[in-house]
């Protein structure tokens, strides 16, 4: 009786231990203790216990399933918010390379004219940069950022 009282208290130790790792399995442990309570229960007849036994161990059995669909539902959110991450980043990146394919285009077409022209046709692409700036973050919804480029 001695070794069945000390083994199920090393598992009640164990599975309090796991617990406060938070480890998923932890309530399993719980309900293999249930088994050897329930041992010593009918052993030592003390039938006082018993209502004890039958309580936590569905309640070892409900935490598990509890702690199982938090750990799904916390996956499913950090996949969405990698995905969500990885979109915003590819956006990002596909408007600088854009920015700079217009910066490029614009510089060569304001070496070939006469200072005039070249006012005027940075006014205008000064301007037309703006707006396709403002177009793309609406599109894409991207937020402000004080990011030099």
């Amino acid at each position: 009786m001695f070794i069945l009282e000390l083994l199920t208290t090393i598992l009640g130790l164990f599975k309090t231990y796991l617990t406060g790792n938070k480890w998923r399995y932890a309530p399993l442990i719980g309900v293999v203790g249930q088994v050897f309570w329930l041992i010593v229960v009918v052993e030592a007849a003390q039938w006082g216990l018993l209502p004890g036994v039958i309580i936590y161990t569905f309640l070892y059995i409900r935490n598990f399933i509890k702690w199982s669909k938090d750990d799904d539902e916390m996956v499913t959110d950090l996949i969405k918010e990698v995905h969500e991450l990885r979109e915003q980043y590819h956006y990002s990146v596909m408007y600088k390379s854009h920015y700079y394919d217009e910066q490029n285009r614009m510089q060569k077409a304001y070496n070939d004219k006469t200072d005039k022209q070249k006012e005027r046709l940075l006014k205008w692409y000064k301007a037309r940069l703006i707006r396709q700036e403002e177009l793309f973050k609406i599109k894409y919804n991207i937020q402000e950022d004080n990011d030099e480029w």
